[in-house]
């Protein structure tokens, strides 16, 4: 069987984790954007592309691309910078307090569910403590 070629965006961790964990299997061939990346999968120069369970789930609901499809499961963790976070600055407790009262609340009443489903296609729902 030939060796696949795998499409990722250069200098993300979708590229180190290919690199990491498939690179003796497949051959990763890096891109500047989804989009570049994807002309190159939709013309069938490479076999797959990696990228966000969020972009991918995009890109299907688009027209002209039903002859992609999205396989495997949705990873989370290792390298994946799954996690994301809001900065502040030290000393803004006001502040911080109503962002995670905010936050915790959507999530309690749901709407972080319902919000992400409709417009990323997944339950994005945080873990909260």
């Amino acid at each position: 069987m030939p060796r696949k070629t795998v499409g990722v965006v250069q200098s993300t961790s979708h590229e180190q984790l290919m690199n990491t964990y498939f690179g003796d299997d497949v051959t990763v061939r890096t891109y500047r954007s989804s989009a570049e990346r994807d002309l190159d999968l939709k013309a069938g120069r490479i076999d797959a592309g990696f990228d966000s369970g969020v972009y991918a789930r995009s890109v299907m609901a688009k027209p002209g691309n039903d002859d992609l499809i999205n396989a495997g499961p949705d990873l989370k963790g290792a390298m994946l910078a799954t996690d994301v976070a809001m900065g502040m600055r030290k000393g803004e407790t006001r502040l911080k307090a109503t962002f995670d009262a905010a936050i915790t609340g959507a999530d309690h009443d749901g709407v972080i569910r319902q919000l992400s489903q409709k417009w990323s296609k997944m339950d994005l729902t945080p873990d909260l403590p």
